[in-house]
């Protein structure tokens, strides 16, 4: 399918709990590639621990799953403390991680295509 960005970055813009994000495509062995966020959160210090931050990317997850086409809510998830901004204030998506580098191995990255088959299965 073919996923705009900007839709699901607005859809998560809206979260009370977002600040920022930023949508990616992130390698995906089955579907060539998945949707993946990139967030920085309004209270970062509701997330410092890996439970706080998968009850977030879940939330998230059900977020968009109740507002956009089911395939359009992301695989994965991952919370920065910032997202690269240009001189127009525009995230710089190039410049989010170094090239070549797989975003999907970044420390604290968040897996949620079980949940997301599982969400499928069950509708």
């Amino acid at each position: 399918e073919n996923i705009a960005a900007a839709e699901v970055e607005a859809c998560l813009t809206a979260h009370d709990r977002v600040k920022q994000v930023a949508v990616i495509a992130a390698p995906d062995e089955v579907r060539e590639e998945e949707i993946m966020a990139c967030v920085v959160a309004k209270a970062p210090e509701d997330i410092v621990d890996q439970a706080g931050q998968t009850q977030l990317a879940n939330d998230l997850f059900d977020w968009c799953y109740e507002r956009i086409a089911y395939f359009k809510a992301p695989g994965w998830v991952l919370f920065l403390d910032s997202l690269p901004l240009g001189t127009s204030a525009k995230v710089q998506k190039i410049h989010i991680f170094p090239e070549g580098t797989d975003p999907r191995e970044q420390d604290g990255a968040i897996d949620l295509r079980a949940r997301k088959k599982q969400k499928i299965r069950s509708a």
